[in-house]
């Protein structure tokens, strides 16, 4: 016959599973959630074959991003910005798209712990040191390109009368 304790013991338990799951169901509805719309934008754009990967251009701003060997950026980057196309490119060469899928699937399993979401962060941010690493040696001036990444980081200027970030001389 169970005794007090050990129905009490039962129940937390089924507490803290309930709490895990909801916990790695919510972690993969939001993954689940970001890859559909990615891929639902891939399969809406055409694209076209550059270098091994595909190429999908929109006519539309919109940050460029790469997924396995797929690149999405807007035209006029593409036709004006080519160190932008040589950052995604160099995701695509690292194979950087497995890593995050890794790291997703560990942030389902572990979305309790915090280190997983710091390591997840510290390897994006290694990855994007990566990419710039692999930009600067197919010899991008490095001071062009640092005020580049400022600027798709912050915008263009859009209140001229206003101070800012972007009115400042960069002092590389």
């Amino acid at each position: 016959m169970p005794t007090e304790n050990s129905i009490g013991a039962l129940s937390w338990l089924r507490i803290l599973l309930l709490l895990y799951v909801t916990g790695a169901v919510a972690v993969l509805l939001v993954e689940a959630r970001s890859y559909l719309r990615m891929f639902r934008l891939l399969r809406r754009t055409p694209y076209e074959r550059h270098d091994g990967c595909r190429l999908y251009l929109l006519d539309r701003d919109i940050p460029s991003f790469s997924w396995m060997h797929n690149i999405l950026m807007s035209r006029s980057d593409y036709e004006n910005l080519p160190a932008i196309l040589a950052h995604e490119q160099a995701h695509v060469r690292c194979g950087h798209s497995w890593d995050l899928l890794f790291f997703g699937g560990l942030s389902i399993l572990q979305w309790f712990n915090p280190l997983v979401w710091i390591c997840q962060g510290e390897l994006k941010l290694l990855h994007e040191y990566e990419a710039d690493d692999a930009v600067l040696k197919q010899g991008i001036d490095g001071v062009q390109y640092q005020k580049l990444l400022i600027r798709k980081a912050i915008g263009e200027t859009q209140f001229l009368q206003a101070n800012g970030f972007n009115h400042a001389q960069l002092k590389l």
